[in-house]
């Protein structure tokens, strides 16, 4: 049961988008210990020879201009302008090089989380944050998640806590760092959780009333509508209380995928449900979305939900039933995990970020993508 736990907290480690940081780990120690995970697992950085985009591609993410860029593990981020692939790394002044979160902000610029740090691009600069400076999140162990809401806001969510970005400030250390306290409930905190930190919470949404929704790991949902906190759980309708994403789809329900209650006892529970304000409906029924890790949800401009199912392929829910794309012939689902990241990009083409592998949703199949495309 040891090897077991230690096994799934490291697969975990490696989550895009909206991953909780798992670690009780002291900041200084972080990347000894990132390190040696490293060296344990054997993840090799490409070389130049090699046709992958990365060893896992765990961001996905299109700006303004509509280029596309893929944050990678161990090789930095890379940017695809429609003609041509590039890549940014340590050497250029990114702030790390497996990249977890991208987002842009109403500037233009570009920000990135990594299992290192966190930091912004201006096209030409990167600007790096400095761990001790006040106000600015503390990094714990692996990566500052940071996302851009509806609005504009940045958000980044850290081991230590969630925090508020002004970003209308002309040098880095003028930028501040707000805290956001979310009230816990600790009577309705249950005791199982999937990291070894239980109420790490993560600001994951801004919906389109304006309701902010905070997932949890251990103690289900809260969301925040302006005046007052509501709070929703297992006993709610959850499959689990440990929530790693959440999305609105066009409907205006709000989607939850869940894992497993890992700590102390694998609870055998996760899975998907959405909320339509008045119930949570989840699939029970659907085995391959019940009961398991269910990672990375994705809504589309048709409608559709999408997600990974773990070692089975990539579903699509169209409000009725759930169609299967398998992945092609000769290639698998790698490690105890799907797709790190889901996009549709501005010309209706689906994209999805595996370990290993790049995939494009072309008509009815999956196409894997190295660096020299199929692009299109």
């Amino acid at each position: 049961m040891k090897d077991y736990l230690y096994s799934t907290l490291i697969t975990l480690l490696l989550l895009s988008t909206t991953l909780l940081n798992c670690s009780s780990q002291d900041k200084n120690n972080g990347l000894n210990n990132l390190e040696e995970y490293r060296l344990e697992y054997n993840d090799k950085v490409l070389d130049e020879s090699s046709d992958k985009i990365g060893t896992t591609v765990m961001k996905i993410y299109e700006d303004s201009n509509g280029n596309l860029w893929f944050g990678t593990k161990d090789n930095g981020v890379a940017k695809y302008d429609g003609n041509a692939l590039t890549y940014l790394t340590v050497d250029d002044g990114l702030c790390g090089n497996d990249v977890a979160n991208i987002t842009e902000d109403e500037d233009g610029n570009m920000w990135f989380g990594t299992y290192s740090d966190m930091c912004k691009y201006d096209g030409q600069t990167f600007t790096s944050f400095p761990r001790d400076s006040e106000g600015v999140p503390a990094l714990g162990w692996g990566w500052k998640s940071v996302k851009t809401d509806k609005n504009g806001q940045i958000w980044v969510n850290t081991h230590h806590g969630v925090f508020k970005c002004s970003n209308n400030a002309s040098l880095a250390s003028e930028i501040k760092f707000t805290k956001i306290d979310v009230p816990i409930d600790e009577e309705k905190k249950e005791g199982s959780s999937f990291c070894n930190t239980p109420g790490i919470i993560s600001m994951d949404l801004v919906d389109s009333n304006d309701n902010m929704w905070f997932g949890t790991d251990g103690m289900g949902v809260y969301m925040f509508d302006g005046n007052k906190y509501s709070h929703l759980t297992k006993d709610d309708g959850l499959p689990s209380n440990n929530v790693l994403s959440i999305i609105e789809d066009k409907k205006g329900n709000i989607w939850f995928t869940c894992v497993q209650g890992l700590i102390p006892d694998n609870k055998n529970d996760g899975g998907i449900a959405y909320y339509d304000g008045h119930k949570i409906t989840n699939f029970a029924n659907v085995k391959a979305v019940s009961n398991t890790n269910v990672y990375t949800i994705y809504a589309d401009s048709k409608d559709n939900v999408w997600v990974v199912a773990k070692d089975i392929g990539v579903y699509q829910y169209d409000g009725k039933g759930f169609q299967l794309y398998n992945l092609p012939e000769g290639q698998k689902l790698s490690g105890d995990f799907g797709a790190q990241s889901i996009l549709e990009d501005s010309n209706g083409t689906m994209w999805f970020g595996f370990r290993g592998n790049l995939f494009r949703l072309d008509n009815k199949s999956l196409v894997s993508i190295a660096k020299n495309g199929p692009w299109l």
